[in-house]
């Protein structure tokens, strides 16, 4: 309505859409490069590492048992060398 409209179509909506990016000279962002995806992949997943690093830290605290204590000690073990290979390979992207 605030541009004269009484209804809603998807003819006026696509008119609408034309006409707002024409008026502010939107251009199309290019979908990002392969390169660009692997390392959005790779920064997601370390971030998931550290989380998982932290929750199993809070658990470790909490083990009231050698045995569980030990399998968390590995579990922790293996996100570290995770987190610093994928650091590796997404200082290598970047360099």
């Amino acid at each position: 309505e605030a541009m004269g409209y009484l209804e809603k179509t998807d003819r006026i909506d696509a008119s609408i859409i034309a006409h707002y990016s024409a008026v502010k000279k939107i251009v199309p962002t290019p979908p990002p490069s392969t390169a660009q995806q692997r390392l959005t992949a790779l920064v997601g997943r370390l971030c998931q590492v550290v989380g998982d690093a932290t929750v199993n830290k809070q658990r470790r605290s909490a083990a009231r048992d050698a045995e569980t204590g030990a399998g968390i000690e590995a579990m922790l073990a293996f996100l570290k060398r995770e987190e610093r290979r994928l650091e590796g390979e997404i200082a290598s992207r970047i360099d």
